[in-house]
């Protein structure tokens, strides 16, 4: 049976527990921070701006490794069948439980062992700079119609199930949805007006809205 695993992370996460290791020699290596996601996006940013800080209190370095794919399944697999000697964190978020809703995980949160809640982040609805759309009111009106108004999501994910949130509530309004992967690459598709609307942390928002390339139109 796998030991326990720490995870840490944006809404929730986890971590590898410690086992042989004692308190007075850890860490005595290089701790690596598995983010199941590509750089850039959301949770990446977060652990590069928490990693200085981390480096400094625990007294070695930490190394962020990017594993995208598989609506963070991939990245939190390896996690999990890790070592459980406190080298390898976890850092996601409610993602994680989709996953195992959706039976895309072979393991449970269970499995791991929380070790910080680090941050809540927002999350905002954006479309291109160039939408007609000015408010939630407008898009919604717009996905009642007969055009489709695309939305581009990491399937299963919190952005997939955020946008069907706003879909519930949107009396007769229906999306189409197409994969374009977590924050990165829905900020890409979102610039290249590959889609309508997509749902972003306000971390990966902020500069392009601040730039005017997009439009924050709902939180």
């Amino acid at each position: 049976m796998k030991g326990m695993h720490w995870m840490a992370a944006a809404a929730v996460a986890v971590a590898v527990s410690a086992s042989p290791v004692t308190a007075q020699d850890y860490p005595s290596e290089p701790i690596r921070i598995i983010v199941p996601a590509g750089a850039g996006g959301g949770t990446d940013v977060l652990v590069r701006t928490l990693q200085p800080h981390l480096e400094e209190s625990l007294g070695t370095s930490i190394v962020v490794v990017n594993v995208p794919g598989s609506g963070t399944v991939g990245g939190s697999r390896r996690a999990y069948e890790a070592e459980p000697d406190g080298y390898t964190v976890l850092a996601n978020h409610v993602t994680l439980l989709t996953a195992m809703a959706l039976d895309k995980a072979d393991f449970r949160h269970t499995d791991f062992e929380l070790a910080a809640t680090a941050v809540e982040i927002p999350l905002v609805v954006v479309v291109p700079s160039s939408s007609p759309h000015e408010s939630l009111d407008s898009l919604l009106e717009a996905a009642r119609g007969d055009d489709p108004v695309i939305a581009g999501v990491n399937l299963g994910a919190v952005n997939h199930f955020s946008m069907l949130m706003i879909e519930a509530q949107g009396d007769g309004a229906a999306f189409r949805y197409v994969q374009t992967g977590g924050g990165a690459a829905t900020t890409a598709a979102l610039l290249g007006e590959q889609i309508d609307v997509g749902v972003l942390a306000g971390s990966e928002a902020l500069p392009i809205t601040q730039s005017g390339e997009v439009r924050v139109i709902a939180a």
